[in-house]
């Protein structure tokens, strides 16, 4: 079948008389545009400096002709308009709209998608080949490209390739570290064939051999494409010569239509001609069949629905939070309005005018996003940049000892964790700051390796320091003493703590055999203590029972049986032992409530009372930890209170030999006798406490 040129397949004799200029200029005009934007997208360089705009003029113009043109077609087929005149002036009314219209920008969405990609498979390496060896990489990279469509295995072919060339980097840097501790010079090392790189290398030559072939097969398919439906064009000017039923023949144009659609994807270059020579013979076969009005409008109506049902979506659009989301779909809603085809005349403008104003609202969101976007970029890259300026300072320092390198080690990583809170840069800048950084990072952990691997001296020294800790260790981890043995092994790690590093090949076995002679006490005393704190709660429950039942004692007559009860009760409550810590003095405030209610109430002298509190009150403190100092500290303050009144006793029979002989000064005898008997009385009483300390003591 004979193709026609695009640049000819529309005659402009066919158009009508007068208003043959006025369209010839309108496509003439719209395929010198299509031109050019097909020129700049096949060379984006081109375009290197143009302003980005989600707005650009050519496409609009491309689209919105696209609808006018199939619009007039229709018009003057059905409703034989015969004023040509008005006709032109529509046509270029529309045609004057186009800057309204939306166009994709394709190099933000480009960046976008290399954002959006770039993340996806930087999951996918964290999830999927972060913790694969360099074979299971091979063997993963081969089994992609061999039974995987290539078209989806971009990226992760490259975040495997990223990772097998990181963990091949790590491998020469050992065999590299290796080569230079057993004397050898730098300059001299060169690293043996690696069979797992060969073998890669050889995979992502195949896999670029395949995708070259896989950019070929769509260009070839693309353009078999092109002539499918420059094919169908020819069927569609072929009903337009046919002397037969009307029904046959638009029923033909229907399935024609329905396969115009089935065709795939066709050269970017050539899809603005190839829609307006289609429309153009669409509408000359609507001028040949003088489809009758009922039809016209019927389909018209369902034109409209569509378009209505379009305009709905496209606003609804405005709720969406993802700004790139409703951009895309805006996109294909505008590839779907061009093809649904025309719809009534006196609609035309204000459906058009509502689509296009959710259009402008859109991009003005879309460009907002952008705006934005460069700005967060740009305050990200300032950021980034601080950062390395930090980094690159710590190189530079001078670092000389073991906790220095520890402090400055501890900086570097922690600058590499706020690194990756922040978000991209600008795309010019991103891979130049991510270098500084990366650079700044390596320069500093060569430096440290340099630093440990040139004081092998002192690190042995230090491997027989931690040694002799490990034998200290070894020697308490088996001791019952809890407290002094806590003690002393926290010294050990503290000592550990400040004995600086020694050879890796050493430091993982010495730290694994201080730390398990160190948890192996630990866990014995855990173990102790948790046999106890169950003994504590049986204890508590007893004592409770205890408190509960003194509560419930009724004294008798019998003063010596009523005292006999008490102490028993004394005595069995100090039998009892420890309960848990925080339950302690709320039971032991309990018990002395309840025991001194019941002396408070016995029928005996206060010295006596008095002692038996006292009594009562020291048994407490024999049940609490370390109470032999607690009684010592109590027979101390009695000490002292009895020195102190034997002192004041002195004073005041001193001072009775100075008064003389008269009424006034018998009346201050008397008092200082009174307060010499009661001194007395109480250092009969404290001499008491203090012998039941010492009794209870030597207990």
């Amino acid at each position: 079948m004979d193709i026609q040129d695009p640049k000819n397949s529309v005659p402009k004799e066919q158009f009508s008389e007068n208003t043959e200029n006025k369209n010839e200029e309108a496509v003439d005009s719209n395929n010198s545009q299509a031109k050019t934007d097909a020129e700049n997208q096949l060379n984006p360089e081109s375009n290197k400096n143009k302003p980005k705009d989600i707005k650009e003029e050519s496409s609009e113009k491309s689209e919105l002709a696209e609808d006018s043109v199939e619009e007039k077609a229709v018009e003057k087929s059905v409703e034989k308009l015969t004023d040509s005149d008005s006709d032109s002036e529509k046509t270029k009314s529309e045609l004057s709209n186009v800057d309204e219209s939306v166009d994709v920008d394709s190099e933000a969405k480009d960046e976008d998608d290399n954002e959006k990609s770039g993340q996806t498979a930087h999951q996918k390496e964290l999830i999927n080949f972060a913790l694969l060896s360099k074979e299971d990489l091979v063997k993963v990279l081969e089994e992609t490209i061999e039974n995987r469509a290539q078209k989806n295995i971009k990226e992760d072919v490259d975040a495997i390739k990223a990772f097998f060339y990181k963990k091949y980097k790590a491998g020469v840097e050992e065999l590299k570290k290796a080569y230079l501790e057993t004397g050898g010079k730098a300059e001299d090392f060169k690293p043996s064939p690696d069979a797992d790189e060969e073998k890669v290398r050889e995979l992502l030559k195949k896999y670029r051999e395949l995708r070259s072939e896989q950019s070929r097969m769509v260009e070839n398919e693309r353009a078999e494409n092109l002539k499918k439906k420059y094919a169908l064009i020819e069927e569609i000017k072929d009903l337009s010569q046919r002397d037969e039923s009307i029904n046959k023949t638009f029923q033909e144009f229907r399935d024609i239509q329905k396969r115009w659609y089935e065709i795939g994807q066709i050269p970017q270059q050539n899809i603005k001609h190839l829609w307006e020579t289609y429309h153009y013979y669409v509408e000359k076969f609507y001028d040949y069949i003088k489809i009758n009005n009922e039809l016209r409008d019927l389909d018209l109506k369902k034109n409209l629905e569509k378009k209505i049902d379009l305009c709905e979506k496209a606003e609804m659009l405005l709720l969406e939070t993802n700004v790139l989301k409703a951009f895309q779909t805006l996109q294909k809603y505008h590839d779907q309005w061009r093809e649904i085809g025309p719809i009534p005349k006196e609609t035309r403008t204000e459906m058009w005018d509502r689509f296009k104003e959710v259009t402008g609202k859109i991009n003005k969101k879309h460009q907002q996003y952008y705006q934005d976007q460069k700005e967060s970029q740009k305050k990200n890259l300032e950021a980034k940049t601080e950062l390395c300026e930090k980094a690159e300072a710590i190189v530079n320092a001078e670092i000389t000892s073991h906790e220095a390198w520890v402090k400055n080690t501890q900086a570097i990583i922690e600058l590499q964790k706020v690194w990756k809170t922040i978000g991209f840069a600008p795309k010019k800048d991103n891979n130049r700051i991510y270098a500084q950084f990366r650079q700044a990072c390596d320069a500093f952990f060569d430096k440290k390796r340099d630093f440990y691997s040139s004081n092998m001296e002192e690190q042995n020294e230090n491997l027989e320091k931690k040694i002799e800790l490990c034998v200290s260790a070894e020697a308490l981890q088996d001791s019952t003493d809890w407290k002094k043995t806590t003690d002393e092994l926290i010294a050990l790690q503290k000592k550990w703590k400040k004995i600086g590093p020694v050879p890796r090949k050493e430091s993982d076995i010495v730290w694994k055999r201080f730390r398990s002679a160190c948890d192996k006490f630990f866990n014995n005393k855990s173990s102790f203590y948790s046999k106890i704190d169950t003994t504590y709660e049986k204890n508590l429950t007893k004592k409770l029972e205890l408190i509960e039942e003194i509560n419930a004692f009724k004294p008798g007559e019998n003063l010596k049986e009523n005292i006999k009860i008490l102490n028993a009760f004394q005595k069995r409550w100090t039998e009892i032992g420890f309960v848990p810590y925080k339950k302690k003095e709320e039971v032991m405030q309990s018990y002395r409530t309840a025991i001194n209610a019941h002396f408070d109430k016995l029928e005996m002298d206060d010295h006596r009372k008095n002692m038996l509190k006292f009594r009562n009150k020291l048994e407490s403190i024999v049940q609490k930890p370390r109470y032999e100092v607690k009684l010592r500290f109590e027979r101390e303050k009695l000490m002292a209170r009895l020195t102190q009144l034997k002192a004041d006793i002195g004073v005041w029979e001193n001072n009775i030999g100075f008064f003389a002989e008269t009424s006034k000064a018998e009346s201050m005898i008397k008092d200082f006798n009174k307060k010499i008997s009661d001194a007395h009385e109480n250092i009969k009483l404290l001499e008491e406490k203090i012998l039941l300390i010492d009794e209870m003591d030597n207990d």
